[in-house]
């Protein structure tokens, strides 16, 4: 059975993670986007990350806590017992593999997808004897705060994790960004023809500039229509990310004639294409 929008949002918040000292339950839900190696602090946290992971630099030859631990890129992780005769014995197993892994960084993820990746982080935290002032660190920080302010998801990030896993029939991956799906998906001609699930989308600069996705509808909606109430799920940098909020959806004519702008979410945004989740 397919998921509301909202509901897959709540998958995130918080995502269920069996970490080395129990239980946790740990929120991903911050706005992430870009390339983390052309942050300071992002870029430093994956490196480091990464170095712990292959075994390179000051992890080189299992130095630093990297003993404890087998990696293959496209297995991901094996981690070995802490102490005694089982200490080389597998005893944590995380399969995923490194492009995976730091889409979660990308603010790229399904809640699976996130849910493995905070397992190798705390695995990371826990075992790895990490030189703070290499990732700009004042203390080793919890998982909850790692996620915080290292993993996210973006505005098609969201709805391409939800597009993956709801939607499998699309073909669509959630890790890759997903420009041009006005190319892909059917166009709503009116306010009568929206859906819960259909994806608002604004084009801009070589590709996709922003998208929401409609959670619900409210109403009847006649073919005269020119607005509606809906509320939208999405990721947003200006609503702190994740969220959920009711607005009105409206019909539109604006902008330049090749790339009209067609629906309004009054005092939020305009958009050029509302997309039902069905190919062309």
């Amino acid at each position: 059975m397919v998921m509301q929008p909202s509901i897959f949002e709540k998958q995130y918040k918080p995502i269920t993670v069996h970490t080395l000292s129990g239980t946790a339950f740990v929120n991903v839900q911050s706005y992430l986007s870009g390339e983390p190696r052309k942050k300071q602090f992002n870029g430093a946290a994956l490196n480091d990350l990464r170095r712990f992971l292959t075994k390179k630099d000051r992890y080189k030859n299992g130095q630093n806590g990297a003993d404890r631990h087998t990696w293959d890129d496209k297995s991901g992780l094996s981690a070995f017992g802490l102490m005694g005769p089982d200490y080389f014995k597998p005893w944590l197993w995380v399969d995923i593999t490194w492009k995976d892994l730091q889409l979660g960084f990308y603010g790229k993820g399904t809640p699976e997808r996130m849910r493995r990746i905070l397992q190798v982080i705390d695995f990371y935290l826990r075992t790895a004897d990490i030189r703070l002032s290499h990732v700009h660190w004042n203390y080793v920080m919890s998982l909850e705060e790692y996620a915080k302010y290292y993993l996210g998801l973006d505005c098609n990030g969201f709805t391409g994790a939800y597009l993956e896993t709801q939607y499998p029939s699309l073909g669509i991956d959630g890790g890759d960004h997903i420009n041009y799906l006005d190319g892909k998906l059917k166009k709503r001609a009116s306010i009568a023809e929206i859906k819960p699930g259909d994806i608002l989308s604004r084009e801009g600069g070589g590709g996709t500039r922003h998208v929401a996705m409609i959670n619900s509808v409210s109403g009847v909606i006649n073919s005269e229509a020119t607005s509606a109430q809906v509320s939208i799920t999405q990721s947003a940098s200006s609503l702190g990310g994740l969220n959920t909020k009711t607005y009105t959806l409206k019909t539109i004519k604006e902008g330049p004639s090749d790339k009209p702008l067609k629906w309004h979410l009054a005092g939020y945004y305009k958009f050029n294409h509302c997309l039902g989740l069905e190919r062309k």
